[in-house]
């Protein structure tokens, strides 16, 4: 496929599908360019997805959900599902059957912290990060299914947590706040 860059007038060349993105970029999620990421195709994206495929009791999106988590964690608190707003929310059970889109989703988030100019998350923040993960799932659990039946997850939710329900322009504005907070302190460390 052979397309020209919507800024640059470059013709690229790209194997695979691509997506128009909300600011109106074409993006190929198989094969990124950190060129082509902004934080606001993600923010809008993530604020339209709905967490648990839908399942949960009322609307609850990535975004809200990735805000929680960089409260625990920070900017890659907040990136952790990044990936998403190009390749989809994908529940955990049903992504770990999958190891091409788990390695895809992978590579994207590279690109993403190269594209945003944010370093690669160091293995203990990774960790940390994938705690603060399982523990805000547990809490949404609490407060978004009414009936329970036991996960595999087994960390003790947050007993300090709002689960909001934002409707997606709130979680997008949200995504976007907590990101130029976490940029600006970010700034101020180097």
């Amino acid at each position: 496929m052979v397309s020209v860059g919507r800024d640059t007038g470059v013709v690229r060349r790209h194997a695979g599908a691509w997506l128009q993105t909300y600011t109106g970029r074409q993006f190929w999620p198989l094969e990124p360019d950190a060129g082509d990421v902004v934080i606001e195709d993600i923010a809008h994206a993530l604020s339209m997805l709905c967490r648990f495929s839908g399942h949960c009791s009322r609307f609850y999106s990535v975004a809200e959900h990735s805000v929680l988590v960089a409260s625990r964690t920070g900017v890659h608190g907040l990136l952790h599902d990044a990936a998403e707003a190009y390749l989809l929310d994908i529940v955990s059970p049903l992504k770990h059957l999958m190891p091409w889109y788990e390695e895809a989703e992978k590579n994207l988030l590279r690109v993403i912290y190269k594209g945003l100019d944010v370093r690669e998350p160091k293995p203990h923040e990774v960790q940390d990060v994938k705690d603060a993960d399982h523990r805000t799932l547990m809490t949404e659990r609490a407060v978004l299914f009414d009936k329970l039946i036991p996960w595999e997850v087994d960390e003790p939710p947050y007993t300090n947590m709002s689960i909001r329900c934002l409707i997606p322009s709130d979680a997008e504005q949200l995504f976007i706040d907590t990101w130029e907070e976490l940029r600006a302190r970010l700034s101020k460390d180097t």
